[in-house]
């Protein structure tokens, strides 16, 4: 019997495990703001993207710009840490490669400090998405460490219908042979 393929993470070196921030862009707005890789406190050992903000009036970011499909279920995950619960979203921004189609902007997203905790959501893109622009966003005085982003397709459900379907299929042929 075949082994069902694993999700893609469709993320450019979502785990940071480059030790630096190979496919993605950051945005400091003041002096009080940075991002860089950690590697002293860590999650599984390995290098994560840390954001620290020292302010309340601008943003501190760190994104992707990623070429998908429209019409389609996404589902995201990673591991934080933060110093305190701070003032975080993700903002997740279409386009159709020419014009901007609209955002979501999830916030309180992170709901707990001083331990590695787990945040998993889903959206959904609009018809006619081209690409999207997932940004991390820090809008207060903390430190925040991400690792492990995962963003994945989510099959439809025809889709996984069709291929246990399909599974189950070859299973009773290959019985029905012996």
């Amino acid at each position: 019997m075949g082994v069902l393929p694993s999700k893609a993470n469709l993320l450019t070196n979502g785990n940071f495990n480059t030790g630096d921030f190979t496919g993605w862009y950051t945005y400091a707005a003041d002096a009080t703001m940075s991002n860089t890789i950690n590697t002293t406190l860590t999650y599984d050992g390995s290098p994560n993207a840390k954001m620290v903000s020292g302010d309340t009036t601008y943003r501190d970011a760190l994104g992707q710009v990623i070429a998908i499909g429209g019409s389609q279920q996404y589902s995201i995950g990673f591991v934080y840490d933060a110093s305190v619960v701070p003032s975080f979203a993700i903002s997740v921004t279409y386009d159709d490669g020419n014009n901007y189609l609209g955002y979501e902007f999830p916030t309180g997203v992170l709901t707990t400090a001083g331990t590695w905790s787990t945040y998993n959501g889903t959206f959904t893109t609009p018809a006619n998405t081209a690409s999207l622009k997932l940004e991390f966003e820090l809008y207060s005085p903390a430190t925040v460490q991400l690792d492990n982003v995962d963003l994945e397709t989510v099959p439809e459900p025809t889709s996984a219908a069709l291929l246990v379907g399909g599974v189950l299929s070859m299973i009773f042929l290959r019985r029905s042979r012996t």
